[in-house]
């Protein structure tokens, strides 16, 4: 479960950074010039977020692990934190 919710705020992070990106581009064209950018509105409503963050529920059957949901979020967490600490 815990992997599910850092992809999601990876992929939010992601989307924050683009939208930061296109407004620079945007901003960057001199007055008077014909800007080549979707406006903000345009790139917000090209690249809509989709809307909530999905709830995981878990099970469904569809693992080939012999391993326990909660078992796997587990070691998926010390190995994250392990490598986060830099062992």
């Amino acid at each position: 479960m815990m992997y599910f919710d850092h992809m999601t705020s990876h992929i939010s992070s992601v989307h924050r950074t683009n939208t930061y990106i296109h407004q620079g581009l945007y901003n960057g064209i001199p007055e008077g010039q014909q800007n080549p950018w979707m406006t903000p509105d345009e790139f917000t409503q090209y690249a809509a977020w989709p809307g909530d963050r999905p709830h995981f529920s878990g099970g469904g059957g569809a693992s080939t692990s012999t391993a326990a949901p909660e078992d796997q979020d587990a070691d998926f967490d010390t190995d994250l934190d392990r490598i986060m600490k830099g062992d």
